[in-house]
């Protein structure tokens, strides 16, 4: 009967428990990122706060359920083996009633002692036995996250380049296939480009064409399908991801506050002096904000089409695939492609032509 109780109760339990300690992370971190993030909260006003605050009840109104459920179980466990317990004394006890008149009470106290401890005994197995195997459940996470691939793991490195890499800023994609998951549809099919040092590229195309998703390739969130991406004439994929990203820069499209000094964000790797970044901050001041790009390619993804224009070329995306590559006014000379048409709806044909 133990055994069948808490072969009943086990597998339940099991996948209780798993559920609470995965509803358990999303209260941790969303009381971390809060935390962390109080002066961005505070900065978008009340209406942030409020929904922090939602936000905050629901995934503990969840974690809830699951600590409940697994509560309950327990407790359905336990009055189980106090009845299974309390059954066998009460067939112990019946049995020495019904034999007193040929048993000693001496061995009448002897049996009965030792039945409240078999009793004890076994439930504190049973329950230990369970406890184990429903702890069981903390590894398995453990085992779960640790078998998570590492990120740039798929490919072995070939090369670390040296520290003067990238010693001019050209481009080239080559054939590239891009999805997010395994086995999906691509979002880049077979993407080839070339863009020369120091060039001003502007990225357009529909919403789904795959401008965010050249991003994505180019900083190897995910690893390409197939095909290469090359930076001054290195396959990226060769590369530690740090020595990759360290070399590149981007400005989302919505502005964030994050906690660190102006120090930290303008040298993240602690590689100037003081005196050089005091250096930039009076260059910075001086000169217009695109001063600083002059010796870097740019490419803009741009959702509003006159972020571009003055693009030295512009790349139209359409379905994964490059459909035009050209400079802005060489797209709408002949009155006619996917360009002149986003233009044209923009209104923008004004300024090219």
């Amino acid at each position: 009967m133990y055994v069948k109780i808490a072969n009943f109760y086990l597998a339940p339990s099991r996948e209780i428990s798993r559920l609470w300690k995965v509803s358990s992370s999303p209260v941790l971190s969303h009381v971390e990122q809060s935390e962390e993030g109080v002066v961005v909260i505070r900065a978008f006003g009340l209406d942030t706060v409020g929904r922090m605050i939602n936000e905050n009840f629901i995934r503990n109104d969840v974690n809830s359920r699951c600590w409940f459920s697994e509560t309950v179980t327990q407790q359905w466990f336990q009055v189980r083996m106090q009845l299974i317990g309390s059954g066998v004394i009460f067939v112990v006890v019946s049995g020495l009633v019904y034999l007193r008149d040929y048993l000693s009470p001496g061995l009448v106290g002897l049996a009965f002692t030792y039945a409240l401890s078999v009793d004890g005994g076994l439930a504190s197995l049973v329950q230990c036995w369970s406890w184990v195997e429903i702890q069981m459940v903390s590894p398995e996470r453990i085992i779960e996250y640790g078998s998570i691939p590492a990120e740039g793991s798929q490919r072995p490195l070939v090369i670390q380049p040296d520290a003067s890499w990238p010693r001019s800023s050209t481009l080239q994609f080559q054939d590239v296939v891009f999805n997010y998951k395994q086995g999906g549809e691509p979002v880049l099919k077979g993407l080839s480009f070339n863009i020369h040092n120091n060039e001003k590229i502007g990225i357009v195309g529909r919403t789904g064409a795959g401008k965010s998703s050249l991003t994505m390739a180019l900083f190897r969130i995910n690893e390409l399908v197939s095909g290469r991406i090359l930076i001054d004439g290195v396959d990226i994929a060769t590369m530690p991801l740090r020595t990759l990203r360290s070399s590149l820069s981007i400005i989302p499209q919505s502005p964030v506050l994050f906690k660190g000094t102006l120090r930290a964000y303008m040298d993240p790797f602690d590689e100037f002096t003081d005196a050089e970044i005091w250096s930039a901050l009076e260059k910075v001041d001086m000169k217009a904000q695109v001063s600083a790009l002059e010796d870097a390619t740019v490419l803009t993804i741009a959702h509003r089409l006159g972020t571009v224009l003055d693009s030295d070329r512009i790349m139209v995306l359409s379905a994964g695939r490059v459909v035009e590559f050209d400079s802005p006014r060489e797209l709408v000379k002949d009155g006619s492609g996917v360009f002149y048409e986003l233009a044209k709806e923009g209104g923008y044909l004004d300024k090219l032509l």
